[in-house]
C-alpha cells in the first residue's frame, strides 16, 4: 500500500493563504487606509469617488440618523426639569450634532480632493461653502450643517447659541445660484490625466 506524498492543505497556516494572520493583517490595513482616505484633504478623487462619498454621506443623515433623533427629541422635551428624558433629549441632540460634523467633514474631504483632481487649490472650495452661508446665513444648508454642531457644543457649557441675521434679498438669491452652479460645474469638470502637484491620478489611488 502506498502512501500519498502530497502535503494536506490548512487553510490559515502558510503566508498569502486564505484566513492567514497575514491576509488578515492586511485587509485590516487596507481598511485604516480607506478610513484615513476618506477624512483625509490631501490626494484627490474621481466622480464616482466624490459623489459615492456625498450620495451616502447624505443618505445615511436622513434617512438613519435625521429620523431617530429628530423623533426622540420631538417625543420628549429638553426644557423638561432634569429627569431622565432631558438628559436622554441631551443625547440625541449631541449625537444628531455629532453624526452632522462627521459628514460635513466626508463631504468637505471629498470636495477638496475632487478639486484638486481638476488642479485648483482645497482652500477655493472652502471659499464657495463660505459664500453659500454668508449669502445664505439663515437658510437650511446653514442652519443644519454649518451652524448645528458649535451651537450643540455652546449649549452643553450653557454659552448662548449662535443666531445669525437674515438679510436676504432678490440680489442673493441670484448671487447663490451663480455660486451653486460654477460649483457644481467644478465638481463635474473632468480631471486633470496623469499626476499634478496633488498627487497622482485617482485611479492609480484606487
Amino acid at each position: 500500500m502506498t502512501q500519498s506524498c502530497e502535503k494536506p492543505y490548512v487553510v490559515g497556516t502558510q503566508t498569502g493563504e486564505l484566513g492567514s494572520p497575514a491576509v488578515a493583517d492586511e485587509f485590516r490595513a487596507k481598511k485604516f487606509r480607506l478610513l484615513r482616505r476618506l477624512f483625509s484633504f490631501r490626494g484627490r478623487a474621481s466622480h464616482a469617488e466624490f459623489w459615492g462619498v456625498g450620495l451616502t454621506v447624505c443618505a445615511a443623515w436622513w434617512f438613519l440618523l435625521f429620523p431617530p433623533c429628530f423623533g426622540f427629541m420631538m417625543a420628549t422635551s429638553i426644557n423638561q426639569p432634569h429627569d431622565v428624558h432631558y438628559y436622554l433629549a441631551k443625547i440625541a441632540v449631541f449625537a444628531l450634532a455629532f453624526g452632522t460634523f462627521v459628514g460635513d467633514w466626508l463631504i468637505l474631504a471629498a470636495g477638496v480632493r475632487r478639486f484638486h483632481d481638476v488642479g485648483l487649490p482645497g482652500w477655493s472650495c472652502l471659499g464657495f461653502l463660505a459664500l453659500l452661508t454668508l449669502l445664505n446665513p439663515r437658510s437650511t444648508f446653514t442652519m443644519m450643517f454649518v451652524l448645528a454642531p458649535p451651537n450643540v457644543v455652546l449649549q452643553l457649557f450653557g454659552v448662548n447659541q449662535i443666531d445669525m441675521f437674515d438679510y436676504r434679498c432678490p440680489e442673493t438669491y441670484v448671487a447663490t445660484w451663480i455660486v451653486v452652479v460654477v460649483l457644481i460645474a467644478v465638481l463635474l469638470w473632468p480631471g486633470k490625466r496623469g499626476a499634478n502637484k496633488y498627487g497622482p491620478a485617482p485611479e492609480e489611488n484606487a
